[in-house]
């Protein structure tokens, strides 16, 4: 397949970035929303497998002020297909992750438990499925599927 970048515009490939930048995008600014992360610390992205291209987050945009037409397309070779901004530093272990799991439709950092505030072991609760996941203790990274969202409860044990 050839990489998107070398690939005609047409308007059903215009269609297809707007919404894959919208999923990035609406995906990164949930994570503050939620209390995923601190300050800017933490990257969300998104692809679409069938065409070799998925968007990420710029590392200089507060999640909040985020717009989908931030967000940086990264084919899958490492080459930016489109964004004025530079892309996350953390584009390359993302570009590796889709790579190296092919099943899955994006990525979320690991909410790290120290940078929320939390300090030992923590119960975790998938609040849309309404079931623990269990306790941990340096950080949790929720298995998400492609094109989907996480809700979960972080708590100190005991409470």
């Amino acid at each position: 397949m050839r990489p998107i970048s070398a690939r005609p515009r047409t308007p059903a490939l215009d269609v297809m970035l707007d919404e894959l930048q919208r999923e990035a995008c609406e995906a990164n600014r949930a994570l503050p929303r939620h209390g995923l992360v601190r300050m800017n610390f933490g990257h969300a992205s998104a692809i679409d497998r069938s065409r070799g291209i998925f968007a990420i987050k710029p590392g200089s945009v507060d999640d909040l002020r985020l717009r989908p037409a931030d967000m940086v397309l990264i084919d899958l070779e490492g080459i930016r297909v489109e964004g004025r901004l530079r892309p996350s530093s953390d584009t390359p272990t993302h570009r590796e992750v889709h790579l190296g799991f092919p099943t899955i439709g994006g990525v979320a950092e690991p909410v790290r438990l120290a940078e929320l505030g939390f300090h030992g072991p923590c119960r975790v609760r998938d609040l849309w499925r309404q079931e623990d996941l269990g306790e941990f203790t340096d950080e949790f990274a929720p298995a998400i599927a492609g094109h989907g969202a996480g809700l979960h409860r972080v708590s100190p044990r005991g409470t």
